[in-house]
């Protein structure tokens, strides 16, 4: 079974309702409503900012209780509390304009701000669930109690939001996320996920009061105090009161919040045309070259693009490169002894016709560099697995240089550059990959040694 990729443009449609918050359910004497947005927290509530409030309410546009921070290009924003010491794991849930469709990339995309002046503690990720239905409102019980039971989901994706407390500007981030299918509703906040976090609030939940206990906590769970006094303890207590909770959370503002389809589904009933036996066999045993092959400029890449219709004959052969005329008047004779050898290409339970490539490689490697390709392959392994991903993206860059026809290759590449937060890049990899799986049907090497 095949994958055929049916289109790689983007579609610039925002999914997301109400995505800036401006349409506006509720006011500060209720709780909040914004339309499309869902905030069913059980014991806090997310905030939010407009132009419409005065000042003295502290939730202005621009100028508010936690200082100037100005919108991007609407009249409101949101603020939430990802974490804070009281107990609460704040979270938004948004509502999608239409279903995800199965096996297609969405890019979400969205605008962060952090008011480092006013709070002690930041978040280095914002992680997303996405689901079909409404999330309950156990999901917003207070952290301690929901660790505790083990109720948190597991969260689809982790956004690095790091920047956002080195600058005093919004910050835009992004991901892409692979739908699962009939995806309505994803939720802003921390989940937690791929972390030991029940043991961790366990551990340290009786213990908080202890300004060291509250530095391992926050490292292990990858939270980050802003102030740390003399001693290299977090400074979050207060001794006559307790907890100082009104600066001892992770807050951020977040607004122009986007989900766009990036490129369709793939078509999982896609079957690719197969020859009635060993197409390499079959071109080895008939395909001969020269023995001096650098001498007569013989080497290099020859590709052959082919129609098979849906009978499984061949049509409009044609050569797209060739190192060299006489292999190529060569290799086409002996495509052309292939027709009707072929079964035709199936789509949706229908034969349908479909164009594909013959690539013929005719290498000259020096002595060990064969063996030089599989220890290049081992080490980028290696580096992935110790999240050295930029020195793994140099020698898989090399292993493309040398074969650029191996798909296994561009996905490895594709899951790098996610890693790298690249998502463009891996998006053009993923579809690179696709590309050659379906399209290709052989790749034919001839390697002479110097």
């Amino acid at each position: 079974m095949g994958l055929l990729l049916l289109s790689c443009s983007t579609i610039a449609q925002n999914l997301v309702i109400n995505p800036s918050f401006e349409d506006s359910l509720g006011n500060l004497t209720k709780s909040f409503a914004s339309k499309g947005w869902l905030d069913d927290i059980k014991y806090s509530s997310v905030d939010i900012y407009s132009t419409i409030y005065p000042e003295i309410t502290g939730y202005a546009v621009p100028n508010n209780y936690l200082g100037y921070h100005p919108t991007l290009d609407s009249s409101s924003y949101i603020g939430f509390a990802l974490f804070s010491w009281g107990g609460d794991l704040e979270r938004i849930t948004g509502s999608l304009s239409s279903t995800m469709q199965k096996d297609s990339s969405y890019r979400i995309s969205f605008f962060i701000k952090y008011p480092k002046d006013s709070f002690m503690v930041y978040s280095k990720f914002i992680e997303v669930y996405f689901s079909s239905k409404k999330p309950r409102s156990k999901y917003g019980e207070p952290f301690f109690e929901e660790c505790f039971n083990e109720k948190c989901p597991l969260a689809d994706l982790k956004i690095n939001i790091e920047e956002a407390v080195t600058t005093v500007q919004w910050v835009k981030c992004q991901a892409i996320y692979k739908a699962k299918g009939n995806e309505k509703y994803f939720t802003l906040g921390l989940f937690y996920q791929n972390r030991d976090f029940f043991k961790l609030s366990k551990r340290y939940n009786k213990s908080l009061l202890d300004s060291k206990k509250q530095l391992k906590f926050l490292k292990k769970t990858e939270l980050f105090p802003i102030y740390i006094n003399k001693n290299h303890h977090v400074d979050l207590i207060n001794k006559s009161y307790g907890f100082r909770e009104d600066r001892s959370c992770a807050y951020y503002f977040i607004d122009a919040v986007s989900m766009e389809l990036i490129h369709p589904m793939l078509v999982k009933s896609f079957v690719k045309s197969k020859f009635k036996g060993d197409i390499d066999s079959f071109f080895y045993s008939r395909l001969q070259f020269p023995e001096t092959p650098v001498n007569k400029g013989t080497y290099g890449d020859l590709i052959v693009s082919f129609l098979i219709n849906e009978n499984g004959k061949l049509d409009s052969i044609r050569v797209q490169q060739m190192p060299n005329s006489q292999i190529a008047s060569k290799v086409i004779k002996i495509l052309q002894q292939t027709d009707g050898m072929w079964s035709p290409t199936i789509e949706n339970g229908k034969a349908i016709s479909f164009k594909y490539k013959l690539v013929v490689r005719y290498q000259i490697f020096s002595g060990n560099q064969k063996n030089e390709y599989n220890k290049i392959k081992e080490e980028v392994l290696r580096n992935i697995q110790a999240s050295k991903f930029k020195i793994a993206l140099k020698h898989i860059n090399t292993l493309l240089s040398l074969n650029p026809y191996n798909s296994e290759l561009y996905f490895i590449r594709s899951d790098i550059y996610k890693s790298l937060q690249q998502y463009e890049n891996a998006l053009v990899d993923y579809n690179t990959a696709t590309q050659i799986q379906n399209e290709i049907l052989a790749v034919l090497g001839f390697i002479f040694s110097t």
